[in-house]
């Protein structure tokens, strides 16, 4: 898609959290066919979020906003459906389309191992990787350490908490996700989205 096609490398995800269950909330108020700004009032006069703090209401909004750009309304009905595979599937995939270093991670690293029949990923393979961007990328050779170090963990996190990763003494063990057949089908039938069975590993 468009989006991704001159995406840049972002550092912009570092704060970035699952917020699985706002996210299903919004994109109830979306399929009810409200706008942004409604759902911005909704969100914030009701509370939705339990999140004091009205700059970090609209900060997770934009989060949200952001993700949900790469979802049509069909995925948006799964999403919401119940299927916690699932809407784990789609929001890992909307993660690693709006960040390309941690889709080009996903594809470049745990992919590759995984069809080449290796189901971990080691430390030096990490290293190995964020070192290769920078020689690619001169927004990633500016990344400072601390910055740097906050990316990968966070890419690391992400891939541990939907469930494609798994830590274990100091490597991460490849685990294939599980899906619906109604939302496997969807995708085979969508080009758009085939590239989320790439990310899911399939067994």
């Amino acid at each position: 898609s468009d989006l991704k096609s001159m995406q840049k490398y972002s550092a912009g995800f570092t704060s970035e959290r699952l917020i699985k269950n706002e996210m299903t909330q919004v994109i109830s108020l979306y399929l009810l066919g409200k706008k942004k700004d409604e759902i911005r009032d909704v969100v914030i006069e009701e509370n939705l979020f339990n999140m004091r703090n009205v700059d970090a209401i609209k900060k997770n909004l934009s989060y949200i906003n952001r993700r949900i750009r790469y979802m049509d309304e069909n995925l948006m009905k799964i999403y919401i459906d119940n299927n916690s595979n699932d809407s784990m599937v789609i929001l890992f995939y909307t993660f690693l389309s709006s960040f390309r270093i941690s889709r080009e991670f996903v594809i470049e690293v745990v992919y590759h191992n995984w069809i080449n029949h290796k189901k971990v990923v080691t430390c030096a393979d990490i290293n190995y990787y964020f070192e290769d961007k920078s020689q690619q990328s001169e927004v990633v050779a500016k990344w400072k350490e601390s910055t740097a170090k906050k990316i990968k963990n966070r890419v690391l996190e992400f891939c541990t908490q939907c469930g494609i990763l798994e830590k274990q003494k100091g490597e991460f063990n490849i685990k294939p996700l599980q899906i619906s057949p109604e939302l496997r089908n969807y995708i085979m039938n969508n080009d758009e989205y085939k590239k989320i069975l790439i990310y899911i590993i399939g067994e």
